[in-house]
């Protein structure tokens, strides 16, 4: 069986599977500054340039029986506005092109390619992610107060007692996130680990399946081969 797995965003990743096999993957990426139309506009030119990357590859690598996508997770979940926007045009422009080719794709829950493809969180890592979580709380109720203070007489500094209240705001957050990161990386060597996220278990979980080394910045492309992969197995096991 021959499928194309897609795993839609502004760094597509896509992969054809043959028989559970990955033979052939790559990623589609653009920059939402790369485009010059305003604003909703520029969203809709990447796109449709996503769309017809995904039509260029279907048309290169040949027929296939299924064109399997990630179905979309439920917005709010830390996704901004933006980014959910984006997604979902990049949805829309592809499901247009397959229309116009005659196909129609088949949309599986990422709970389910995770569970087919074997792809699991185990028990110590999910202990050692909540030790980060709770020593970033730590180190967060320890800074925001310091923090706090030195960015509102800094800004004030620059800009004068009128500064936006919002701008202020913003600023205080992105130092309190920058100290904290920088805390946390300056312990990391010792007792706390980075957070292990469903992204670095799929290119672990390609690695161990496929013996294909990809970069952590290609998860998209792991994640469409394990979609694939997933989709070939839930196959097999309904037969």
């Amino acid at each position: 069986m021959r499928i194309l797995a897609l795993d839609l965003s502004t760094k597509t990743g896509w992969a054809i599977t043959e028989d559970g096999r990955a033979a052939h993957y790559g990623q589609i990426s653009y920059n939402i500054k790369d485009f010059s139309l305003p604003y909703p506009m520029n969203l809709i030119q990447l796109s449709v340039q996503i769309g017809n990357q995904v039509k260029q590859v279907l048309v290169e690598k040949g027929y296939v029986d299924a064109i399997v996508i990630e179905q979309t997770n439920q917005s709010g979940l830390g996704r901004n506005r933006d980014a959910q926007k984006v997604l979902e045009f990049i949805h829309y422009s592809v499901a247009v092109v397959l229309f116009s080719l005659g196909r129609t794709p088949i949309y599986m829950d990422t709970s389910q390619w995770h569970k087919h493809s074997g792809m699991k969180m185990s028990k110590d890592q999910r202990a050692a992610n909540k030790e980060i979580k709770l020593e970033r709380m730590r180190l967060k109720n320890e800074i925001t107060a310091k923090a706090i203070s030195e960015v509102t007489y800094n800004y004030q500094m620059r800009h004068g007692s009128r500064a936006f209240k919002g701008e202020l705001e913003k600023a205080r957050k992105n130092e309190i996130k920058s100290l904290i990161t920088k805390r946390m990386r300056s312990i990391r060597g010792e007792n706390v680990k980075g957070k292990i996220t469903n992204k670095h278990l799929s290119v672990k979980k390609v690695k161990e399946l496929f013996g294909i080394d990809l970069l952590q910045n290609q998860n998209d492309i792991a994640d469409a081969i394990l979609i694939g992969y997933g989709y070939y197995k839930s196959k097999e096991m309904n037969q």
